[in-house]
């Protein structure tokens, strides 16, 4: 973290919740103070604010910009812990996400954890929150719970597996642009994928993932195709 007052960013500017996760207090606490910096930081960032971060090119910049909506997410991964769908939802209301409470299965995130440990997948839930847009701007936050041992989650929150910012593609006419331009930008996409996208038919997106090293971390960035032409 670089300052007491920028929880929510790691060293790189980036998004990060890992020390309040692993810090003192109640799971619910720490839960609503994660979706406090989560709310900070998409309220103060945008997306061409984090291409000016990641991507060294404008010309691959002017690309990805012309290709995504005006929205943005951050997810994470939090323990199975004590806490209720409501006591989620409350704690999503109090610090900004007032609309918008969802869960659902996932299908990408479980199938990393899986590979990560030598089986299909680990089953987890997606609980969704959505704040006010904001001069045309939407912004949500995903939060990941996986069904796994204690030990083995905050090994992976310590090493932010899971952690990522959000875009959404316009068009399928644009995924190719976008690959291209962060391919062009040194990312990759995580071999679980194995080099294409993977479809959550409960959310109705397709999604792919591009990672690369960032100063002393890494940086994934998620980018959405929302099928039927939904919103997210």
């Amino acid at each position: 973290m670089i300052a007491d007052g920028h929880r929510h960013l790691d060293k790189n500017g980036l998004f990060s919740v890992r020390e309040t996760l692993l810090g003192p207090g109640e799971p619910r606490e720490r839960f609503h103070r994660c979706l406090v910096e989560a709310k900070r930081f998409i309220d103060t960032t945008s997306v061409a604010g984090i291409l000016e971060l990641v991507f060294e090119g404008e010309e691959n910049r002017r690309s990805v910009r012309g290709s995504v909506r005006d929205i943005l997410h951050v997810g994470f991964i939090i323990p199975d812990v004590a806490l209720t769908i409501a006591d989620m939802s409350r704690a999503s209301n109090e610090a900004g996400f007032c609309s918008g409470h969802a869960t659902f299965p996932s299908a990408v995130i479980a199938r990393e954890l899986g590979e990560l440990v030598g089986c299909p997948q680990i089953p987890t839930t997606i609980f969704t929150a959505n704040a006010e847009e904001m001069h045309g701007r939407s912004r949500y936050v995903e939060v990941l719970i996986p069904i796994e041992e204690k030990k083995l989650v905050k090994r992976w929150i310590e090493e932010e597996v899971g952690t990522h910012i959000g875009l959404t593609l316009a068009s399928p006419s644009a995924f190719t642009t976008v690959q291209d331009a962060f391919q062009a930008e040194g990312f990759r996409i995580p071999p679980f994928m194995h080099g294409k996208p993977i479809t959550n038919f409960d959310k109705g997106v397709t999604v792919t993932y591009y990672e690369k090293c960032h100063g002393e971390g890494k940086v994934r960035i998620e980018v959405l195709l929302s099928l039927g032409g939904a919103s997210r």
